[in-house]
């Protein structure tokens, strides 16, 4: 069973802070996002680039019902970074208009989370998959 990085719950934290002020719900840890989020980062981190695309033609959508999560809404932000900053890396997020309205995105519940590292090009890549279940 995968469970989410230590280093990620701060992200994960500002995150629902943002969403609390806003008036929506927090997000929460879903084991099987989670385990889609890191596969997805580590072949970002394989490849040495940045993509929704994935494993053999994968989407976000594919990635999550291929770890049997039932849903009816997905979303994913990915980002990669020199530093392993998981603050750093949720203000990127923030500062960019389409991956602060995923953040914030009321019909979203769900959400796994994950890095990588890819030691060929040093950065990280985060990973995080964002659903509604059906």
């Amino acid at each position: 069973m995968n469970v989410i990085e230590t280093h990620l719950l701060g992200l994960l934290e500002r995150a629902n802070t943002a969403r609390l002020d806003s008036g929506t719900n927090v997000l929460r840890i879903e084991r099987r996002l989670t385990s889609a989020a890191l596969d997805h980062a580590l072949f970002l981190a394989e490849g040495g680039f940045l993509s929704h695309g994935g494993r053999h033609d994968s989407t976000p959508a594919s990635r999550a019902e291929a770890v049997g999560y039932n849903w009816s809404r997905v979303g994913e932000n990915v980002l990669a970074r020199t530093t392993a900053d998981a603050d750093e890396a949720y203000l990127q997020w923030w500062n960019s208009e389409g991956h602060r309205a995923n953040l914030l995105e009321p019909a979203f519940i769900d959400c796994g989370l994950a890095r990588a590292y890819s030691p060929r090009v040093d950065c990280w890549y985060y990973v995080m998959l964002l659903a509604a279940p059906a």
